[in-house]
């Protein structure tokens, strides 16, 4: 039969129709209600006659067959027929689908067909479909075509992959393994993989070896992960101006080229800045973390205490700014900024790069300073000289932070919709030169070089500045508003001769792009950072004094061997034994050490009596004005210390040893009101971090983007969601925070609680009662040894119970005679060791004040003792209606010595020797107050020692 141009081949019907007939009948033909009635027909006539079957058959059989005739016939390469051939096969159909009741009566494809405009063909009525045979039916329903297989291998495969892939990236930062390395262990690894599969036949294996990257390029593809998501700049090393790429070429005769700078071809872009709203979207979407951002509304500090940033006068001044809410609204951050150069690579000191850091105030302090809650703004390239001015390398950031104090809508895990949120710079925390670089101040060399006052240090042009005089009522105290004025007027200016006398007069440089920002107070704002002004600036120049003047090479010898006879804690790390040479590359944290447990020890009898007495003023100030928590009274004796040093200097050593940072200690006591305690501001973590940086492996080309790289992967590693297949099988190697147990205090009990936690040492009448059970901060370790209490520590202990529990009435039945022994335990992070455990025994000397020189117990006064701890072990009392579960220290405690003040506050002497026991033996570990450091005086005073109290830290 032949084909007309337009009409094609109905199956059903044998002739040539239009398009939309045929497909309307193979729709009927197909579907399920007419299969089923088919089906039905089909059942029914299976129990008539074989020869009716048969004869049936044969007939169904011709009508087959001339159909098949004429489809063949009708394959023209017109593109029709395809349609009918791929029909034929839509017959087959389970029987679960044509006994669906819930099929619907007609299908989209059929609704479109049936309003077709061909109405000739619409017949009424059961049609019969006389090409189906029977047998092919009855097959088809008694044996189904497979359902598609689910894909469960699918999912398993990429929850491996991803865990392994996911390890590799782990082991390569925590590492610090290079690019190259890790390139090549995947192109090993990919081969390894695909010759198990040959010789391991498995389907899953088969997928791993086909999904496994080879190269770096495709392991970030199996992450879509960019690790180029920031933004580049072109940086002049003379002008140290900023410009954007897009404006760093021209077109010259039809080519790209490179501008020119100062005469110099741009270079490629250096500088690296990451968007801090992006940054902080991807923290606010880190589970848990913008519940831990308002953790601080819940806190109760007591009146003249402060124990954090909360407590400063500038975050309670912004509770409201303008008349409107801000730290009382909810979504409303505090930032705190720093800048500052470090050497990224090893043994070479002409290549610095800069960093500017920020991090959320609002974050309680123990999970504030952590490396995966930085934003890193932006990475300052090597230069030939630092820069005057900060300027153009914080200028893309000034338009985010003016965003961010209006407001801006940002996803996080709080609601399914974007959040409005608001954030505001309240610190800038870094070290002088970088402080007067972006304040636009003059640097300390300057005629008014401070940043506080308007106080005049003279000294011409080749002369020493003179620093002294400390008449603090005389110096005219700078202003934000006048500071504004000035820096406005310094565009105005014509004549370079007047720009820099009216900058000298004035004490002013340059405008700061952080004036933009219009609640930014420009004096208030800037801190003095401790670390760099007491530890790395005063102590550091006194040694140099003695050194250059007053002490010999025997002075230093005795030094050297005190030094070697001091033992401290071993998180604490020890100095350089040989302090003569090593003195000046001196870390801050070993110069705080230095002075705060070391230096009195070894510097008694070798420095006069005087410079000794000066010297041990600074070290007592130090030690007042770095608790964790702080009180009024206390900030007023170090303020008062400080000033007296400072005459002291001054008359000792005359005007010419006065230093810039010694004039800054005088301003310490503001920044502490204004900011909290040192530990809420202090740059201890910032130098942490550009450790963290440097570390990093590079090839000493392109360094800043490299190590932006290396953050982006951190924080992808840390950011990045986990499969929950597997979570909890070994790939839990892959957590960060495994030996990080701060979380769990933060998280599982209040900030009250902790606050209580922590004054539990030092509260005097002993306190009574449940306040007891308040084990918030301590966590003993998995492994431990049984033992038995015998009648006589029984005895003891049930007296210590009846002390902490009048209330209460216990006897020796009530107590279990089992205990569980620890060689140590934490405190946050802080370990306190015994003799139990032969590791940690340097830290199983504490203070507490708990004993009596009788034994009994000191429940009236508080008076710190020397022990040093046996063993820690916890121990149960089942009474009627509760148990009691308590975690105590069996204490040895030592003598205090009839010269107990020998040396001078804050050292004291002991005896090496032990009072007599009692029940005072056994003490709750909540009154351990700290840790000290010992050291014997010397070999003919063997059975005394002079100690030194740690400085205790807070975890809240």
């Amino acid at each position: 039969m032949e084909e007309s141009r337009n009409l094609v081949m109905c199956g059903h019907c044998d002739q040539l129709v239009s398009r939309s007939t045929r497909n309307r009948h193979e729709n009927k033909r197909n579907h399920p209600r007419a299969l089923r009635k088919s089906y039905q027909n089909i059942v029914g006539e299976s129990s008539s006659d074989s020869t009716d079957s048969d004869s049936e058959i044969q007939h169904n059989g011709a009508d087959s067959q001339y159909s098949n005739s004429n489809q063949n016939t009708a394959s023209e390469p017109q593109g029709g027929n395809d349609d009918l051939m791929e029909s034929d096969g839509a017959s087959s159909v389970g029987e679960n689908t044509l006994n669906d009741p819930n099929d619907c009566d007609m299908y989209p494809s059929e609704a479109s067909t049936l309003s077709d405009s061909s109405t000739d063909e619409e017949s009424a009525g059961d049609e019969v479909w006389n090409d189906l045979l029977i047998d092919d039916l009855i097959k088809d329903i008694e044996n189904p075509p497979p359902l598609p297989i689910k894909e469960k291998n699918k999912d398993t495969v990429h929850s491996l992959l991803f865990w392994l892939l996911y390890f590799l990236l782990i082991w390569q930062t925590s590492c610090h393994i290079s690019e190259n390395g890790m390139a090549w262990l995947l192109k090993f690894l990919s081969s390894w993989f695909k010759l198990l599969g040959v010789i391991v036949p498995s389907d899953i294996l088969a997928q791993i070896v086909t999904a496994f990257p080879g190269t770096l390029y495709m392991l970030r593809q199996f992450f879509h992960f960019d690790r180029d998501n920031f933004d580049k700049f072109v940086v002049c090393s003379k002008r140290h101006s900023l410009y954007e790429y897009n404006k760093c070429l021209k077109t010259v005769n039809n080519r790209k080229v490179g501008k020119k700078c100062c005469g110099v071809r741009h270079s490629k872009g250096k500088k690296k800045t990451m968007r801090i709203i992006n940054s902080l979207e991807k923290l606010l979407g880190k589970k848990g973390f913008a519940e831990k951002c308002e953790h601080w509304r819940s806190r109760n500090t007591p009146d003249g205490k402060m124990a954090d940033v909360y407590d400063g006068n500038i975050w309670k001044e912004f509770l409201t700014y303008d008349g409107k809410d801000f730290r009382k609204a909810y979504r409303n951050y505090g930032l705190t900024l720093n800048f500052d150069f470090f050497q990224p690579l090893k043994r070479r000191n002409d290549y610095s790069v800069g960093v500017f850091y920020l991090v959320l105030l609002n974050l309680p302090r123990a999970e504030r300073f952590k490396w995966e809650n930085v934003i890193i703004i932006g990475i300052v390239p090597s230069l030939g000289k630092e820069p005057k001015n900060l300027n153009p390398f914080l200028k893309p950031a000034i338009k985010e932070l003016q965003c961010l104090w209006k407001g801006i809508k940002l996803s996080s895990t709080l609601s399914r919709f974007p959040l409005t949120f608001r954030a505001a710079i309240l610190a800038v925390s870094c070290d002088v030169p970088a402080a007067r670089k972006l304040g636009g101040f003059k640097s300390h060399s300057g005629y008014k070089g401070c940043s506080r006052c308007l106080k005049s240090f003279p000294g011409g042009f080749g002369q020493r500045k003179d620093y002294s005089g400390f008449d603090k009522g005389m110096w005219e105290p700078r202003t934000n508003s006048k500071h504004r004025r000035v820096a406005k007027k310094i565009a105005g200016i014509k004549t370079q001769a007047e720009r820099d006398k009216f900058c000298r007069d004035n004490g002013i440089t340059h405008y700061s792009v952080l004036l933009d920002l219009e609640y930014f107070d420009a004096i208030r704002f800037f801190t003095i950072d401790p670390m760099h002004n007491l530890f790395l600036g005063t102590a550091k120049a006194m040694f140099k004094i003695w050194t250059n003047n007053r002490m010999s090479s025997k002075d230093l010898e005795k030094i050297e061997d005190r030094i070697k006879t001091i033992e401290i804690p071993s998180d604490l790390g020890r100095l350089p034994a040989n302090i003569s040479s090593n003195h000046g590359s001196y870390t801050a944290e070993q110069w705080k050490n230095w002075t705060l447990l070391y230096s009195l020890v070894c510097l008694k009898e070798i420095l006069p009596d005087n410079e000794y007495k000066c010297w041990q003023t600074f070290v007592l100030a130090c030690k007042y004005i770095c608790q964790g928590i702080i009180s009024e009274t206390d900030l007023h004796i170090a303020d008062g210390l400080f000033v007296k040093f400072c005459r002291e200097v001054e008359t000792i050593y005359g005007k010419e040893c006065i230093k810039p940072n010694m004039h800054l200690h005088y301003h310490l006591k503001e920044i502490l009101i204004d900011h909290g305690p040192v530990a809420s501001f202090w740059c201890f973590s910032f130098e942490r971090f550009n450790g963290i940086l440097g570390s990093n492996p590079t090839n000493k080309r392109s360094v800043e983007l490299q190590l932006m790289r290396r953050f982006q992967i951190s924080r992808f590693i840390d950011q990045n969601a986990l499969p929950t297949s597997y979570k909890y099988e070994p790939f839990s190697l892959c957590a960060l925070n495994n030996n990080d147990v701060s979380h769990e205090w933060l998280e599982n009990f209040s900030w009250t609680e902790r606050y209580v936690f922590h004054n539990l040492a030092v509260l005097s009448p002993l306190p009574t009662g449940s306040v007891w059970r308040n084990d918030c901060g301590v966590f003993c370790p998995s492994n431990h040894k049984l033992s038995y209490l015998d009648s006589d520590d029984a005895t003891l202990l049930l007296t210590v119970y009846s002390i902490m529990h009048p209330d209460i009435s216990f006897t020796l039945n009530d107590m279990s005679q089992l205990i569980q022994k620890f060689g140590r335990i934490t405190f946050g992070t802080t370990t306190f060791g015994s003799k139990m455990e032969t590791r940690s025994v340097r830290s199983s000397r504490i203070l507490a004040s708990w004993h009596s020189k009788d034994g009994t117990i000191n429940v009236e006064t508080f008076s710190l003792t020397l022990g040093i701890v046996r063993y820690f072990f916890k121990h149960v009392v089942n009474l009627k209606e509760f148990s009691i579960v308590h975690t105590f220290a069996c204490v040895r405690w030592c003598k205090a010595d009839e010269n107990f003040n020998e040396i001078g506050n804050p050292v004291q002497v002991w005896s090496a020797e032990y009072d007599e026991g009692g029940p005072s033996c056994f003490m709750p570990v909540q009154r351990i107050y700290s840790r000290y450091e010992s050291a014997k005086l010397l070999p003919r005073d063997s059975n005394r020692i002079a100690t030194s109290p740690i400085l205790r830290k807070v975890f809240l």
